[in-house]
Order: structure tokens, then sequence, then C-alpha cells
């Protein structure tokens, strides 16, 4: 019997993202999850300095991905179901990036934002454009069919869920 949680993940965000950036920029350099770090000082103190500075960080955001090119840099997230958390979420990595250890010490060219999601919502879209985020929407087939069978399993667990708080198929 299938686990009677009420709820479907399957994450398919990296290869959904991955094949869109393979496609859109054939051979670039990407970094998918790059960490971003600030100095963690309590650590770096209670080392006594004898702690590299790179060792001493904390993470405080991971990239979705994060592409170079020789003028300028690209932060991506990918959300299948893309809100206005997912520009918010930019916008955030746009306010911290210049104050994090990346970005004082590795980030000497501009930086744009986008964000790819599988299916369009039109005022996440204006929000996103309006605030400077590249809205990209691509829904491969491959993502429809597996975005139909978490559904149905999520359907399916849902119905054994009541089953079993209702006690069915007891007689």
């Amino acid at each position: 019997m299938a686990p009677l949680i009420n709820r479907t993940y399957n994450r398919v965000e990296f290869k959904w993202l991955k094949e869109y950036l393979d496609q859109r920029y054939p051979g670039a350099a990407i970094e998918f999850e790059k960490k971003l770090t600030v100095p963690g000082e309590p650590y770096f103190s209670a080392a006594s300095g004898g702690l590299q500075p790179t060792l001493a960080r904390r993470i405080i955001a991971k990239l979705d991905a994060f592409l170079t090119f020789p003028d300028h840099y690209e932060v991506w997230e990918a959300k299948q179901y893309a809100g206005f958390n997912a520009v918010s979420q930019l916008e955030q990595y746009k306010e911290t990036i210049g104050s994090t250890y990346e970005g004082q010490n590795h980030l000497k060219e501009p930086i744009t934002y986008h964000l790819l999601t599988s299916h369009a919502k039109p005022e996440v879209q204006k929000t996103a454009e309006s605030r400077g985020i590249e809205y990209v929407v691509y829904f491969p087939a491959w993502l429809r069919q597996t975005q139909q069978l978490v559904q149905e399993q999520g359907f399916q667990r849902r119905i054994a869920y009541y089953d079993k708080l209702h006690g069915a198929g007891q007689g």
C-alpha cells in the first residue's frame, strides 16, 4: 500500500532547468545550486583567526543556476508554478548578492535575473518584468506528463487517506 501522505513530490526542476539552459546557451558555464555566503564572524572568532575566511562563511542562499559570460552573469530561478514568491525570491537575491562574499570578491560584471516557469501567469509576468526580471515559460511534453502523473498519484493518495480516516472497507 502507498504511504498515507497527502502529497506527491517529484523533483524535476534541475532536469527541466538544465534542459532549457542547455538549449538556450549551448556550452555555457553553468553552476547549479550556487551558494551565496556571508562571513560567519562567530566561527572565525572562535577559531582565533586560525580558520581560513572561506571556511568561516555561512550560506544564505542557493541559486538554482548561475551562468557566467564574459560580459555579465545570469541568475536563474526555476518554479513549475511560479507565483509572486518567486519574484520576491529573485528580488531578495538582487538586494543581497552585493553584500555576499561571492558578490564582493568574484562578481565584477553586471548580473541579470530570470524566472523559468511551466505555466504562464500574466499578473506574475507583469510584476517580474516591471522589476527587471525576465519571465520565461517553458513546458516540454515530458514535464506535462510528469505533472499529470504527479497529480494522479496525489489523487490516489488522497483517496487512500480518506478511506483510512473514514474506515472504508470495514464491514
